[in-house]
């Protein structure tokens, strides 16, 4: 990798925070919402509760930096920055309160009231404010133990505390049941492009499971846990997050710890946080933005994956993108990506046309520079750290999910007669 003497686009403009996990740790643990990076290191409290607030659902607000969490006591709902700091409660005396999600399109809060049969809504002001006080709306009422819940698309999913799942719309009406001979049923979770319901089954046979949301067979993915509850799953890394509160004897893989494994379970799981006597893991969600190489690589390869496949030069998907080039334009190392670096297009500025290419950069990026290079025979290509320049110039730039952007840079010389341009963007670790 050759170190440049200039950056067209070093993806330095702001600093965006490193991710990773976040969970709620209850009774018998530290009373917490907790935190570490995807290779389980930097393991931290967020936020320290009362001693016996029993935090519940967590989810995690990237745009708007803040950690959402309910706790039983006293049925509150509550907020912190990323950083554990700006404590707000938004919410209190609800009924039981257990699991909790965000519609990050539409800044929608919903969660479950077990006791009080209720899965409930509130919507969050627009970007930038910060919330205060939230006015909870009921969408469903008069259910039976709602306990874990996800969203998908126009609809939600929910969990009872014992044998069932069941679906509904967004806006509430008639519940269609999914599911009806769970062991204690937690962690209810949907991959909507793939069709697949995922869950936990806390006694019985201590499983996660999945099966189309459609019907038909069911797949147990991981076996031998304690009692697995909470469920996250990142999609762009194939991979599932779950917590296990431990509280099925000494029993099972990873009591009490934070575990990860691929989603169709074909790689075995692998422990992210050790479990410990002292915590009770209930909820988890993650925050998937990476700032670093590094973090990247352990969020999509597993723990103890060889050099060979997650060095920056590897491609071990044998797509043509090398790891590096799949971290910087946010795909995937794992699975195939059909699509190239960049799209060609034209734009027009003061009536006069200019080749143009799009590609996705990733925001706060410490280890990446981007270059936009011009040819007019795909032989000598020049970018604006040559002299002659600028030979390019940024056109605008898109917010992606991920904390990943679309890019629209062009040439500065129009596109005349028969002449031709050629773009390209090169990518380079300095």
């Amino acid at each position: 990798m050759r170190s440049p003497l200039a950056a067209l686009l070093a993806l330095m403009p702001l600093t965006a925070a490193a991710g990773g996990l976040y969970w709620s740790d209850r009774p018998s643990g530290a009373q917490s919402i907790r935190a570490c990076n995807f290779d389980g290191s930097n393991l931290r409290n967020v936020r320290a509760l009362a001693a016996a607030a029993d935090p519940r659902g967590v989810a995690v607000d990237t745009a708007g930096g803040r950690i959402y969490y309910l706790a039983r006591t006293g049925g509150v709902l509550e907020s912190v920055d990323l950083a554990g700091l700006g404590f707000i409660q938004h919410a209190s005396g609800l009924t039981q309160p257990s699991d909790l999600r965000l519609d990050a399109a539409n800044r929608v809060l919903y969660w479950c009231e077990e006791s009080a049969g209720l899965l409930r809504k509130a919507a969050l002001p627009a970007l930038p404010a910060t919330p205060g006080a939230l006015t909870p709306l009921s969408v469903f009422t008069g259910l039976v133990s709602p306990y874990y819940l996800d969203l998908a698309g126009a609809s939600l999913y929910w969990g009872t505390s014992n044998a069932q799942i069941f679906s509904g719309p967004l806006s509430g009406g008639a519940a269609t049941q999914l599911y009806a001979a769970g062991l204690n049923v937690r962690g209810v979770k949907v991959d909507a492009a793939a069709g697949m319901l995922y869950w936990a089954e806390k006694d019985g046979s201590h499983v996660i499971n999945r099966r189309l949301v459609a019907g038909g067979a069911i797949q147990t993915i991981y076996t031998a846990q304690n009692a697995p509850h909470g469920i996250v799953l990142d999609l762009p890394a194939g991979k599932i997050y779950w917590v296990d509160t431990g509280t099925n004897g000494a029993i099972g893989f990873n009591a009490r710890g934070v575990t990860r494994g691929d989603l169709d379970g074909s790689g075995g799981a692998e422990k992210i946080v050790l479990g410990t006597a002292s915590n009770q893991p209930w909820d988890i969600d993650l925050d998937p933005r990476v700032t670093t190489f590094p973090e990247w690589r352990a969020r999509f390869f597993r723990l103890d994956a060889a050099a060979a496949l997650t060095a920056a030069d590897a491609d071990p998907d044998g797509d043509g993108r090398k790891n590096l080039a799949e971290y910087a334009h946010g795909t995937a190392p794992l699975r195939v990506d059909a699509s190239s670096a960049g799209a060609v297009t034209r734009v027009t500025v003061a009536a006069s046309d200019y080749a143009a290419i799009q590609f996705q950069r990733r925001i706060g990026a410490s280890d990446l520079i981007y270059r936009v290079e011009v040819s007019d025979d795909l032989a000598t290509w020049r970018d604006n750290s040559q002299p002659g320049g600028p030979y390019t110039v940024e056109h605008g730039a898109t917010p992606a999910e991920e904390n990943l952007e679309m890019v629209t840079v062009r040439s500065t010389t129009p596109i005349s007669g028969s002449a031709r341009q050629f773009l390209r963007v090169t990518v380079e670790a300095p």
